[in-house]
């Protein structure tokens, strides 16, 4: 048995199909007329934008507008004006033909991504890798197929497997993927997920050196393993687990349960949401509740009542779960807890009288900014009261934080705080894809450094009766799970396309084992001790 990284539920058994590596062969000629190569740069660039685009339009049809993101992300890479800007300069200055100058910056590039720490960060060089092998097959004049055709029901196994490649695997019979590399951020592991294709990352690169096309396997994505020839018997296993899987997912899909690990903690799943089209979904999905930035959900709405109007349809969607919604746009840009426009709390406190509302003033940094907010929506609420107008008088008041910063104050903030939500700082302020950021600036999700300050303030709140919950990356990463639950955060906030996986990731999830855990985590002295010691122990069975 070969043990990696869960990226997706579920079981799949079938032949194994090895994909080949792309071809990135350079043609290193120097280019006879750089204006002549500065066209054919442009024209394969027009070529390339024109089939990702058509790309996404099928992956937005199929799952969604943000898994179609995965791919339009590749044409704002492209058509970034610095790197376009290097690529000119090395064709008129260097003399290079489009492959080479093209392929240089490119790697340049990847280099940077994968120096980071961040495991997030880092999963995106995976992008630059997929742009330049499309890019210099257009160059060379070739077709461009990312994925051979593929024998039914195969597993298909790969070094790395491109997002261009994982966005088209719904498309064919896929019992289930393996990667030598990747990581639960990988564009084809979130792929895999919305597709509810069972995906195993990180198996090594040992891996590919025992297996070959045709080999049965097995993939377990919930426990992260891999059976290579496996027996009858452990076949005929495996597949009365993936038929009781198949089950379960099927009574949780028409009437999805609460959220709870195998022994009995609970752990409330509830959405984040961005925009109306995901409304009707709420309820099928099985949300527990909703987190909204107004800015992303309401399109930055500052009248009054058209917000209300906007938040009123969410709350209503929620059929009485509740609704935290935070001032602005993400962490970073949202106003100071007690700058919060006037319109915008009348508006909060308004949709409040149709439904559960929580509002979640960003980035507080002191006690004293959390008590301006409260000040401002009690002095609201008598506004509201002379004026007769219905809002809830028991609205929450909580504070959405960065984990970084959320650590050093929690113990003052859960004197007053109704409640907490953490993100993982950096990542939920939005990164340039194209910044080429130093390593030492970024703190990875699975650091120990940032792990011990997570715990802390989950701590924090825990211990003076304060829910605290979980939204953003960390929440999607089913990697992140067991770590989480060990905690004892109250709940989660992921994307609408993640609730169904990590309702199944939950309930494999024993919450006493990794309780006693944490600490052995937080000690470790590294993030890749980290990741091998989840990794290790993820299968734990009660």
């Amino acid at each position: 048995m070969l043990r990696g990284i869960a990226a997706s539920s579920g079981i799949g058994i079938g032949a194994a199909f090895i994909l080949p590596c792309l071809d990135v062969t350079v043609d290193r000629r120097p280019a006879a007329d750089p204006a002549a190569e500065l066209s054919r740069f442009e024209r394969a660039v027009d070529i390339f934008c024109g089939r990702i685009s058509a790309l996404a339009e099928q992956v937005a049809r199929r799952y969604g507008e943000s898994e179609s993101g995965i791919l339009t992300t590749q044409i704002m890479i492209i058509n970034d004006e610095r790197l376009r800007g290097e690529i000119e300069r090395r064709l008129a200055e260097e003399r290079e033909n489009a492959q080479c100058a093209l392929s240089a910056v490119l790697d340049d590039y990847t280099s940077q991504f994968l120096g980071l720490e961040d495991e997030l960060l880092k999963a995106r060089a995976a992008d630059f890798r997929d742009i330049k092998a499309h890019m210099l097959q257009i160059l060379r004049g070739e077709a461009f197929d990312p994925l051979p055709d593929l024998p039914d029901d195969c597993v298909v196994v790969a070094d790395e497997l491109c997002p261009s490649s994982a966005a088209l695997l719904s498309e064919r019979q896929v019992s289930a993927i393996v990667g030598a590399g990747g990581t639960t951020y990988s564009h084809a592991a979130i792929i895999a997920r919305a597709a509810k294709i069972p995906a195993v990352v990180s198996a090594g690169g040992s891996f590919l050196s025992v297996i070959r096309s045709g080999d049965e396997l097995i993939v377990d994505g919930s426990a992260g393993e891999v059976i290579l020839r496996p027996t009858p018997e452990e076949k005929s296993r495996y597949r009365q687990r993936r038929h009781h899987q198949s089950l379960i997912r099927s009574r949780m899909e028409s009437t999805p349960a609460k959220a709870s690990t195998r022994d009995g903690f609970r752990l409330e799943l509830g959405a984040s949401v961005v925009c109306h089209r995901e409304l009707p979904q709420l309820s099928a999905k099985g949300a527990e509740g909703a987190f909204v930035f107004h800015g992303q959900f309401a399109g930055g709405e500052t009248d009054e009542h058209r917000l209300f109007l906007s938040c009123r349809s969410l709350v209503r969607a929620l059929k009485g779960n509740p609704v935290t919604i935070a001032p602005g746009g993400d962490l970073a840009s949202g106003p100071a807890p007690g700058d919060i426009p006037q319109a915008v709390l009348s508006a909060f406190l308004r949709a409040s009288s149709h439904g559960n509302v929580r509002i979640a003033a960003p980035g507080v940094t002191s006690l004293k900014e959390l008590r301006k907010a409260r000040c401002a929506i009690e002095e609201l609420k008598a506004s509201f009261m002379r004026r007769r107008v219905d809002f809830d008088p028991d609205i929450r008041l909580g504070a959405v934080m960065g984990a970084r910063e959320a650590a050093p104050i929690a113990g003052e903030l859960a004197l007053e705080a109704d409640f907490f939500v953490l993100c993982a700082d950096s990542f939920e302020r939005g990164c340039d894809m194209m910044e080429k950021s130093h390593p030492e600036s970024v703190l990875s999700s699975f650091a120990p450094e940032f792990l011990r300050l997570l715990f802390s303030a989950v701590q924090a709140a825990r211990e003076a009766c304060v829910p605290v919950y979980v939204t953003g990356t960390l929440a999607a990463d089913p990697m992140m799970l067991p770590f989480l639950a060990g905690c004892g955060v109250s709940g989660l906030f992921a994307p609408l396309r993640s609730l169904s996986g990590l309702r199944e990731q939950i309930a494999n999830i024993c919450h006493e084992f990794w309780r006693e855990r944490v600490a052995e985590i937080i000690a470790l002295p590294s993030l890749g001790d980290v990741v091998a010691y989840i990794k290790k122990n993820w299968s734990e069975r009660a």
